[in-house]
């Protein structure tokens, strides 16, 4: 591992950058990311990304095609807290040889509130993953600006948060409105 672009960071001003998303190249704002943080350099600045996402195969990685960025980048565990409880509304389940088990009332509730959680996006389970994460990253290397890029609205919540509980500024990049986000 070559240490010296790492040393030539430590005197550059930190942008902490939350994408959900990053580095698919399939998803929506990962390309816009991808640019900021490459330009941002150029201007003082060095880039730390959180993320949500890895492990992509090569194809997937937007810097494979386009480049590696010369910054540091934290991706968080992927939150499965209500993944079992996800389904498509109004989908039937298939016949199965499996006896069906009938479920109370309780059980009813609790998947009919879960399955209207997803708001703002389907990723507010990272919320308190990726501030919790932010705060950690911000104890190494302590950022002076936070910057959240949509259509993950989570992204900016996140940010938002780090930025308060920082005490820097928050720069939300609205690249779709916030009533189209999933």
């Amino acid at each position: 591992l070559n240490v010296e672009p790492f040393k030539a960071m430590e005197r550059m001003r930190h942008v902490l950058i939350v994408c959900y998303d990053f580095p698919r190249i399939s998803a929506a704002g990962v390309i816009r990311t991808y640019a900021f943080a490459k330009s941002l350099p150029l201007f003082g600045w060095q880039p730390l990304l959180l993320s949500g996402q890895s492990g992509f195969p090569e194809e997937e990685n937007i810097e494979a095609s386009d480049g590696p960025l010369n910054c540091l980048k934290f991706a968080t565990a992927r939150p499965s807290i209500l993944a079992p409880l996800q389904r498509s509304r109004g989908a039937r389940p298939e016949a199965t040889d499996e006896p069906v088990f009938s479920r109370n009332d309780i059980v009813k509730r609790v998947e009919r509130f879960a399955s209207q959680l997803p708001v703002p996006d389907g990723k507010f389970v990272w919320l308190p993953i990726a501030v919790q994460y932010g705060l950690r990253i911000a104890r190494n290397y302590p950022p002076q600006m936070c910057l959240s890029v949509s259509p993950r609205p989570t992204a900016h919540l996140v940010a938002r948060r780090l930025g308060r509980s920082l005490r820097i500024p928050w720069v939300a990049d609205f690249a779709l409105p916030w009533s189209d986000a999933y």
